[in-house]
């Protein structure tokens, strides 16, 4: 049997998950893991200063606040210094150039939205290949939920259109 996917990665992942999605494609491009042909992120949390203007997105019976994140962050950076580290916060990384296709699904009323669409900006500006679909009226973490959120079915079916697209490039 031929194995028509060898040596083909695609690194997906979701809010934390999109952060080591995207080092780990990082890495890749600097040739300390294997090659990494694209990436699918879900809302990234890809910038631990937390500064970004949607930061401030705080209303009833949403799952992730400021207040979340500032908790995780907590939990996770040794130091205050360490959220401008690249290794943290990869969206500050100072050369985003030759990344893999990458795909980016957004939540509208989610604090890190801001977060999702400067990656965007920031691939196209090195002249990468991007695809951004922002969900309006989505919150973080959405594309888990799709019992009750069937946008969330909607989200599913793109990304699997996404890792098709990009397994089938030669």
């Amino acid at each position: 049997m031929i194995n028509l996917y060898k040596n083909k990665v695609v690194v997906c992942g979701d809010s934390a998950g999109g952060n080591l999605a995207l080092i780990i494609s990082i890495l890749s491009k600097e040739k300390k893991l294997p090659n990494i042909i694209g990436q699918i992120l879900f809302y990234p949390w890809i910038d631990f200063t937390m500064s970004r203007p949607s930061m401030s997105i705080n209303l009833n019976g949403l799952i992730v606040k400021k207040s979340t994140l500032n908790y995780f962050a907590d939990h996770y950076l040794n130091s205050y210094e360490e959220q401008v580290d690249w290794r943290a916060s990869p969206l500050l990384t100072p050369d985003l150039s030759g990344l893999p296709p990458t795909y980016i699904f957004a939540a509208g009323l989610d604090p890190l939205v801001d977060e999702g669409d400067a990656y965007k900006r920031r691939l196209l500006s090195f002249g990468n290949e991007v695809h951004y679909r922002l969900f309006e009226g989505q919150m973080h973490a959405f594309v888990s939920n799709s019992v009750q959120l069937p946008t969330a079915l909607v989200c599913i079916k793109e990304m699997s259109e996404a890792a098709k697209e990009i397994f089938s490039r030669k």
